[in-house]
């Protein structure tokens, strides 16, 4: 009958030695888990895009990291890739920053050329394209 009574020293000893092991397998997995990621997310695309951006003073807004600057530049790279008109993607989304942002007009087209000449070099041919190098369809 003993080992019926809510609160036996067995049961004490019991929930307290529970609640020991539970503490220390959470102190063990927050201790073991990987510290939070730093710089080396930057691949040399990346570095090349953030140097073009040096070149006018564009850098990461207060608060943000370089990676976070080369996440968005791989975006725009992205978006102007995958427009139907490459061309006009990618004067929306210059205008898209210049309006959002606090860069100029200049700099806002300068950051969206840097993406596409970091990652979407091959886009450059298609937006430079000027209507009179426009494919016929005869």
């Amino acid at each position: 009958m003993a080992a019926d009574i809510p609160n036996s020293p067995k049961r004490f000893f019991r929930l307290w030695a529970a609640i020991v092991v539970l503490m220390l397998a959470v102190m063990s997995f927050a201790l073991a888990s990987p510290p939070p990621a730093s710089a080396d997310c930057l691949t040399s695309q990346d570095h090349f895009y953030i140097a073009l951006l040096a070149q006018r003073n564009i850098g990461p807004k207060p608060g943000y990291t370089e990676c976070d600057l080369a996440l968005h530049g791989r975006q725009t790279a992205s978006v102007v890739r995958q427009a139907a008109n490459p061309r006009a993607a990618a004067a929306y989304l210059a205008l898209d920053i210049y309006y959002n942002t606090d860069l100029t007009a200049d700099q806002a087209a300068w950051q969206v050329a840097a993406a596409v000449s970091a990652y979407a070099p091959e886009m450059i041919p298609i937006i430079r394209r000027t209507p009179v190098e426009e494919p016929s369809v005869a």
